[in-house]
């Protein structure tokens, strides 16, 4: 069997990164920018500092900061005339998934102009020429989309997430300088810790993991696990590690694949705007034990990455406990939802989320098939 790693041309980490910003734009001797970013970032200091630095760059900029938390079809529409219009020779991304995605989808139709709908984006893409380069600088709240080629886009008119898979979109250079989660962006690291976690997990037990892969699945569980309650609290250097984990996380599942929760999370995202973490929290225990029986002794590895006390002698059944009970334990220790009624999912709404959900992509790599009424019954579980 092969199997293939897509990554970034060029990635920079650690604090004061940023300033590599003006050094890749005059390596490229680019001269026109597009910077998109989302309506959080767009009110911060970042945005000003990223347009203090294009302007003794002399780089003309344009900045398109429509995405809300949630990337619409109707962003990458007038985000990809906006990009048409000013004639974008690269796009800087900066802020959250939203930003970082919307980048993705709006360089990678710039380029391939026989690309005329958005929601042809979904699923695998296949188009002949390289995405408009990308320049990421992530917020914490990006959980690692920076690293990975597949990006979500939410078809409201339908009330679903389009799932697309686009190697040719993958961000050329990604900036991950811890110092751009500044406090005054509220971000919600419980959450973000928890949507890590879950990348990492499914990753790791993705029917196309492979080794490499797994290397970064259990080194991103292990940093998350004695990083994120710190990162909560506001730590800086807890922050840094989050936002490395968060890398290697997405890098893993864009390489292996994810799996049921993550399918069922972007259900419920593109019905309720639930926070992606929330929902995984409550769903991932569900599925690990849906998935146990066919785990092999991978669970065993997760959960002494996620700090269980594990027994040389112990039977598949007690590390499979351990890592589900692991999982648990930190979902409450962040104080994430109990329940998705505490969230507004309602009981009527689970047949359209289960359809959404056994369409999405995330399922091809599950470790093992669910039925739509598999489904259901992990969504009424948690209800």
């Amino acid at each position: 069997m092969s199997n293939r790693l897509i990554l970034n041309d060029t990635a920079y980490f650690g604090a004061g990164t940023l300033k590599k910003l003006s050094s890749e734009l005059k390596e490229r001797a680019f001269t026109r920018v597009l910077v998109v970013t989302d309506s959080v970032v767009a009110q911060s200091k970042i945005i000003l500092k990223i347009a203090k630095l294009l302007a003794q760059s002399r780089i003309v900029y344009q900045i398109y900061d429509r995405p809300g938390i949630n990337l619409t079809v109707q962003n990458v529409k007038s985000g990809l005339d906006t990009a048409a219009i000013f004639k974008a020779e690269c796009i800087i991304a900066i802020g959250g998934k939203s930003a970082i995605n919307a980048a993705k989808a709006i360089s990678l139709m710039y380029s391939n102009p026989e690309i005329k709908d958005v929601k042809k984006l979904e699923g695998e893409v296949s188009c002949k020429n390289k995405a408009l380069p990308v320049i990421a600088l992530p917020v914490a709240s990006s959980c690692g989309t920076e690293a990975s080629y597949t990006f979500t886009i939410n078809d409201d008119s339908n009330n679903k997430n389009l799932y697309c898979m686009a190697p040719l979109s993958i961000p050329s250079t990604v900036i991950v300088d811890y110092e751009l989660s500044q406090k005054d962006l509220a971000l919600d690291f419980a959450s973000i810790g928890m949507e890590t976690l879950c990348y990492a997990i499914e990753s790791y037990i993705s029917k196309n993991s492979f080794k490499l892969t797994d290397v970064y699945s259990l080194e991103a569980i292990k940093t998350i696990i004695e990083n994120i309650k710190e990162a909560v609290k506001g730590d800086k250097e807890a922050i840094e590690k989050v936002m490395n984990a968060n890398y290697m996380a997405s890098l893993a599942s864009s390489n292996s694949g994810l799996g049921l929760a993550s399918a069922m999370s972007e259900a419920l995202s593109a019905n309720y705007d639930i926070p992606f973490g929330s929902s995984c929290g409550l769903l991932l225990p569900g599925v690990l034990q849906f998935y146990a029986v066919s785990s092999g002794d991978k669970y065993k590895e997760i959960a002494l990455a996620l700090g269980a006390k594990v027994s040389s002698k112990a039977s598949s059944s007690d590390y499979r406990k351990s890592c589900i009970s692991a999982v648990e334990k930190i979902a409450k220790e962040l104080k994430l939802p109990k329940k998705l009624g505490d969230l507004g999912v309602q009981k009527k709404d689970l047949d359209v989320l289960s359809d959404n959900a056994v369409q999405n992509l995330c399922t091809k790599d599950s470790l093992k098939d669910a039925s739509k009424k598999k489904i259901t019954d992990l969504y009424k579980a948690v209800l």
